[in-house]
């Protein structure tokens, strides 16, 4: 069985809900090599700062079918940024979804949002490097998803270029660096999701190249601390914003920080969601996870329609 905690207000408590587990999704992951044939699904590339002139970074945007036609041409769309885990790239997600009954091509027809897929650079966990970190300028990545991508996506696509049209979410450090950017980014985003992420990275003090980012923890500690997710909760309060977090209970090494964030919230007295079933740290978990973000992002976002007096004409 699985476990549903929900903190809203006005409540002031912690409702437990027993739902029934779903039989986990399989991925087949596509061809590294294949490209999608479909006018709904673009990569872009943009230009980004980096310690050398021309640097850029790549996304995949996927968008809903009624998107490309005509009739559809003055309508604006939410738009959900989909971040990836540690080691992977913007394609992840659509390779490891596409042989799936949750594809995301799939997806966004269902939920009627556009869906963009930015590149973490394998181990950026989404973070600007401090001044004294190897090559920072190079590591620039709160920077790059907030101050160039974001404008990007809104420039060449038809969104809702306000934080009521965006939500991020994502899966291990690209759940961390949802609610990160998230917590910090309130004239960017609107809502947040967490599929297993890493709530405190002080828990991994010698892996997945953080040090590399942050340097060593005993000689800065403080970075450790700024830079996790946890310590940025106290930027949610007063916020309309919607936060779900969830982890599988046979994920040991990750469950622990996302007890620890969903504590705090509590403490914070800040509304959220938060859910732990069966289920560990692989992409059975995290695709089988991926319709519920996106009801709860798009149940809160602006509804895809024509702008009238500046107001979404749903349609």
């Amino acid at each position: 069985m699985q476990n549903i905690h929900v903190f809203r207000k006005p409540f002031q408590r912690v409702l437990l809900f027993v739902l029934v587990v779903l039989l986990p999704v399989v991925p087949t992951p596509a061809d590294s090599t294949t490209r999608p044939a479909s006018d709904c699904v673009q990569t872009i590339t943009f230009a980004i700062p980096g310690s050398h002139e021309g640097a850029t970074s790549k996304a995949m945007v996927i968008m809903p079918p009624e998107y490309t036609k005509p009739r559809a041409a003055n309508v604006r769309w939410p738009a959900v940024y989909l971040l990836h885990g540690y080691s992977d790239n913007y394609e992840s997600w659509y390779k490891y979804t596409r042989t799936t009954d949750r594809s995301l091509d799939l997806m966004a027809a269902r939920f009627r949002t556009i869906i963009v897929l930015p590149d973490g650079n394998y181990s950026s966990w989404y973070l600007d490097a401090p001044p004294d970190a190897p090559e920072s300028a190079d590591w620039q990545w709160e920077t790059i998803i907030t101050k160039h991508l974001v404008p990007e996506i809104d420039k060449r696509f038809h969104t809702w270029a306000e934080p009521a049209g965006r939500g991020i979410a994502g899966l291990s450090m690209g759940g961390h660096g949802a609610i990160y950017l998230c917590a910090r980014h309130p004239e960017l985003f609107s809502a947040c999701g967490s599929m297993s992420g890493v709530m405190d990275v002080r828990r991994f003090k010698d892996k997945y190249r953080l040090a590399r980012l942050l340097g060593p923890y005993e000689a800065n500690p403080q970075h450790w601390l700024e830079y996790s997710a946890v310590t940025q909760a106290e930027k949610f309060i007063g916020r309309q914003v919607g936060i779900f977090i969830e982890c599988g209970l046979g994920d040991k090494s990750i469950i622990g920080g996302n007890q620890e964030m969903h504590r705090k919230l509590i403490e914070l007295n800040i509304p959220h969601d938060y859910m732990e079933r069966p289920g560990g740290h692989n992409w059975p978990y995290w695709i089988n996870a991926l319709p519920y973000h996106l009801q709860f992002m798009t149940d809160r976002l602006k509804k895809a329609g024509e702008p009238v007096n500046g107001f979404s004409n749903l349609r």
